[in-house]
């Protein structure tokens, strides 16, 4: 198996797992590092997408669908380190 496919499973799985916890609602920032789960996340047709090119308004934009649904399934993904300044303040803030 390639490492491509192998990350496409993965992504699948990940996604079909977030869907099973109740997770509804997905906010990417696209970049080549999120495109597995990006696509796993249109393919499986349980999330609403919602796409910002800046990912410091999209962590903002993520904490208000969050505190509006006022849900217990939150969650943040990280897919590269050094975005986690720009994710984290909006958590902060």
């Amino acid at each position: 198996m390639t490492e491509g496919a192998a990350t496409t499973i993965w992504a699948r799985a990940f996604a079909d797992e977030l869907a099973r916890c109740g997770v509804q609602d997905v906010v990417i920032a696209p970049g080549s590092r999120s495109t597995p789960l990006v696509m796993a996340f249109a393919q499986d047709g349980r999330f609403r997408m919602r796409v910002h090119l800046d990912e410091r308004s999209g962590a903002f934009f993520a904490l208000g669908l969050a505190k509006a649904s006022g849900g217990d399934h939150n969650h943040l993904r990280y897919s590269d380190g050094e975005r986690f300044p720009s994710r984290n303040r909006g958590l902060a803030q």
